[in-house]
């Protein structure tokens, strides 16, 4: 249950939120602590439009619904622990400090802190900012090729499989992208997860239209996708800077409404 509240807020992230939330009855205050009917009181009345940061917003909801503080600071208290739990591609430190001021019972503080320190063990190296961890993958040829052969440019990496409908579904949006920055401050390429090189040669060859660079992970390679940038579905992508170091390390798909803009914001900076 406490997991659902998180999925609101991505579903707010990505704009489907409104039609949950008219889903949801009017709430009342729950008597006691009860994390779920507490989450759905604050919930309930939430407005359509959100301009900000969800959970900033929903923070500053809650401080509107919940008067009593010791109840307020521990429900924001249990709904940042679960969201920093599912920080993987971000750093959640934004979160703590958005509830600096209200948390101060030191039990509550350490459980957020322990929260955190834990998050940034397990992926903190894929966050914005860290040197992007190496790994190893081959062209067509057969030639071993690693990240740090890309740098001094922006590097945009396309993660997918030659079975997976949804990374097949991005080709179309990906040519275009080529063509948008050929012979530009950005090199995209795309790195197929398939375990077997014929059926990825075969698929290239008979999709002439993938004219950017393409690359075969190495096994090698395949145990940081999975270890290191938790790469546990694809498509995934990621930008990285022209000095090597991570800008987003779960990019928006290209065929989102928003990334071309994000991109083009990004590159231009």
């Amino acid at each position: 249950m406490m997991r659902r509240f998180l999925f609101i807020a991505i579903l707010f992230l990505a704009g489907l939120g409104r039609s949950y939330a008219d889903s949801i009855p009017t709430a009342h205050m729950p008597e006691g602590y009860d994390y779920d009917k507490l989450m759905e009181y604050v919930y309930s009345d939430m407005p359509d439009e959100v301009d900000t940061c969800y959970v900033q917003h929903l923070l500053q909801h809650m401080d509107l619904k919940i008067a009593r503080h010791d109840v307020r600071e521990r429900l924001k208290a249990d709904f940042l622990t679960e969201v920093i739990n599912d920080c993987i591609s971000e750093d959640p430190k934004r979160y703590l400090e958005m509830v600096n001021a209200d948390i101060t019972t030191d039990s509550l503080r350490e459980k957020l802190s322990n929260a955190y320190s834990r998050t940034e063990k397990k992926y903190g190296a894929i966050w914005a900012g860290k040197p992007a961890p190496d790994f190893t993958f081959t062209d067509t040829k057969g030639k071993v090729h690693s990240l740090k052969d890309f740098r001094g440019k922006y590097l945009f990496i396309d993660f997918w499989g030659t079975w997976c409908i949804p990374c097949l579904e991005e080709i179309p949006y990906m040519e275009k992208l080529e063509k948008a920055y050929k012979d530009s401050r950005v090199k995209i390429i795309s790195i197929a997860c398939d375990k077997k090189r014929e059926k990825w040669l075969n698929f290239l060859d008979k999709h002439k239209n993938m004219t950017w660079s393409q690359y075969l992970i190495t096994p090698e390679g395949d145990n940081v996708l999975n270890n290191v940038y938790y790469v546990i579905g694809i498509p995934r992508f990621v930008l990285i800077a022209p000095d090597g170091n991570i800008i987003n390390s779960d990019m928006l798909r290209p065929s989102d409404n928003d990334f071309n803009d994000c991109l083009e914001r990004t590159v231009k900076e």
